[in-house]
Formats: C-alpha cells, structure tokens, sequence
C-alpha cells in the first residue's frame, strides 16, 4: 500500500484514528460546497471547518484504509434525511470526522479540519475536484471543477475494492451492514 499513513481524531482527543496509505493514486482531495456539508458542521456548532466560502475540504477514499484506533465508543452518525449521506462525528465535542454512502457503497469522505497541522494538505496538494458551487451563495467567486474525474475515481476505488475482502472492510458498518452506531435524523438548515 503505497502512500503515507497520516493520523486524524476529534478536538478534545477522545477519538483517534489513522487513514492508511494517503496519496494521490488511493483517494482525492476534494473541496465540497453542498448545502448538506454545511448544515452539517453548523449542526455540530464547528461552523470553523468551512472556509470562507462555506466549503468544506475533504480526503475521499476507501472506508477500508480507515482505522478507528481510539476512543470509539465517542462515534455518532447523523443524517440529514432518511436516506441521506451518513456524517460520521465524534460526540464528545462534536467534531465532525467523514461521510460516507451506505454499507454497499465503498466510499469514505474524510474531513480534512480532523487531521493535524494541515498534514493532509501537505501530502495531497491541492484540490483535485471542487463541487457543488452553485449550492450557495457564499461560493459565487468559486469555480467547479474535476466533477467527472472525481466520480470516475471513486466508481473505480469502488469496483476495484470489490475482488479484495479486506477493501471491502469498514469501520463505520457492521458485517451485517448495519451502521455500528444507530445515526440520529438532524434538521437541515
């Protein structure tokens, strides 16, 4: 597994866990401006991990490289909708860790405000995709970009993960594919 192993947790430093081989070849660097990123930092009161614009920078890669080291027992998911994007956090104060599709989908946003020092920045570089500028005011100066190359890479990591049962792995769901923590339905707003 090529790449470097960098650490991420939630502010107080109750949870704690580590991305596995981050590089360019296993995930992307994404800057995301979707309405529901937002509602879901304000939810949580950590409206700090949004830039200016209201965007917020994100690590997309498979679940499998992600190791919960410490501290689970302070993970929470909500959802915005019934079957929204699951957002995962870390409940002790409310620091919010990744996104992730449902349990057949093999796909892992990791929120790039958890990791420290700016390591990811450092490793990935700058964004490869920004989406959904047209969500929000806040954006209008923002240009889109990397959208179709952002959805082939991950469809790729996805099908690619399929023939490895260790890819298909994830610290989120149960083997069932039940969510390992039952996700509380949040308002948007």
């Amino acid at each position: 597994m090529a790449g470097r192993d960098l650490a991420f947790g939630c502010a107080c430093g109750k949870l704690r866990g580590v991305v596995r081989g981050v590089s360019p070849r296993n995930g992307a660097r994404v800057d995301c401006y979707c309405k529901d990123c937002q509602a879901f930092a304000r939810h949580l009161g950590a409206d700090h991990i949004l830039d200016e614009n209201g965007g917020t920078a994100i690590y997309q890669t498979l679940p499998a490289r992600l190791e919960l080291t410490k501290g689970v027992e302070n993970l929470a998911c909500l959802r915005l909708t019934p079957k929204g994007t699951y957002r995962w956090y870390a409940k002790c104060c409310n620091t919010p860790l990744a996104n992730t599709g449902g349990p057949k989908l093999r796909f892992v946003g990791t929120l790039l405000a958890g990791y420290k020092d700016g390591e990811m920045a450092q490793v990935m570089g700058a964004p490869t995709a920004v989406v959904n500028v047209g969500e929000t005011a806040a954006a209008a100066g923002v240009k889109a970009r990397g959208m179709k190359g952002l959805v082939m890479s991950i469809l790729w990591r996805h099908f690619k993960a399929g023939f490895k049962a260790r890819d298909r792995e994830s610290p989120f769901f149960d083997a069932a594919g039940k969510p390992v923590v039952p996700p509380e339905l949040a308002p948007r707003t």
